[in-house]
């Protein structure tokens, strides 16, 4: 049985938010889904097979570099939960804005993947998606 890895977003701050699409988190989910079963032991043999690692992106000020809190575990949920925060800064230069922030993100997404995975096999995915991401760049910001 393979973990699931689940994707989502949470913006707590007043007006602290990016204009990303769902469908960008569509694609990052569906690129870590691809990742092969085996990929997943030792997430499994830490909090066992019915726990789905959640990847939470949100926004903060105040900060330079991608920020990542947890793990949060619920048994209740069956769910680990590391919340990626993503300096909201970068959302002031539009023209690098959306580079910035898919970087910030793949950065985010490897540190948080590494714990459980081979650093090779998460690079390579990781890489994969953000050459996805920034090819459809004009789908995902919204007006």
């Amino acid at each position: 049985m393979m973990t699931s890895i689940n994707v989502s977003s949470v913006y707590p701050e007043a007006g602290v938010n990016f204009p990303i699409s769902y469908l960008f988190m569509r694609l990052l989910r569906e690129q870590l889904a691809q990742l092969e079963p085996q990929h997943h032991a030792v997430f499994q043999a830490k909090y066992g097979l019915d726990f789905t690692l959640g990847i939470i992106l949100s926004a903060k000020s105040g900060t330079s570099q991608v920020e990542i809190k947890g793990p949060s575990i619920s048994k209740k949920h069956q769910v680990v939960d590391y919340v990626l925060s993503i300096p909201f800064a970068i959302a002031e230069d539009t023209e690098t804005f959306y580079n910035q922030y898919v970087s910030f993100v793949c950065t985010g997404v490897a540190t948080v993947l590494k714990k459980f995975m081979d650093a090779g096999v998460v690079t390579e995915a990781v890489a994969k998606f953000k050459g996805c991401a920034l090819e459809q760049q004009a789908e995902f910001l919204q007006a």
